[in-house]
């Protein structure tokens, strides 16, 4: 019982990533639009509509926020204002640091962390907080009721084929 919540917790993290991630780039599309009144291709480290960092801000939402649904909406605002700016300035550091790029540079801000963050910046992760607390976490503890056995089974299945080697891409 307890190997099918772990399986199931990690379905929906995987999940949460990844519309996260696509989530972040379509924002980041329409920001530009309405900043510029054209759209631009904003992305990070990896090819497709993905910004990595938008998903692991999901990520961090969903496990601090899924133990916090008493909160009053002020606290939840703070506190992922904090979690979504540690968020950015560590991802901007790793970036840099690892892979020799920089994606974002707010030193032209006032209030900005070494260009990696701002209060404005953070602000946004805030309000992002507040939104993914009233409306995600909600629909995600419904999902998470809908997982049914048959799809865990599925997942073991492929994951034991894929973790002895076995799994090949071919149509069953």
């Amino acid at each position: 019982m307890k190997k099918n919540k772990i399986i199931k917790e990690f379905i929906i993290i995987f999940w949460i990533f990844i519309i996260g991630s696509i989530s972040g780039y379509v924002f980041e599309m329409l920001v530009v639009f309405f900043q510029k009144g054209f759209f631009e291709t904003r992305k990070g480290l990896i090819y497709g509509p993905f910004i990595p960092v938008y998903g692991i801000g999901a990520v961090i939402y969903y496990m601090i926020l899924k133990n916090m649904q008493n909160k009053g909406y002020l606290k939840i605002f703070l506190i992922t204002m904090i979690l979504g700016g540690i968020t950015e300035y560590v991802c901007s550091y790793i970036q840099e640091k690892v892979f020799g790029t920089i994606s974002w540079d707010y030193s032209y801000l006032i209030f900005n962390i070494n260009g990696r963050t701002s209060l404005l910046h953070c602000t946004y992760w805030g309000i992002a907080g507040v939104l993914f607390m009233k409306y995600i976490i909600p629909f995600i503890e419904n999902l998470k009721l809908k997982l049914n056995k048959n799809s865990l089974r599925i997942f073991k299945y492929y994951f034991y084929k894929y973790e002895k080697g076995i799994l090949k891409l071919e149509y069953e």
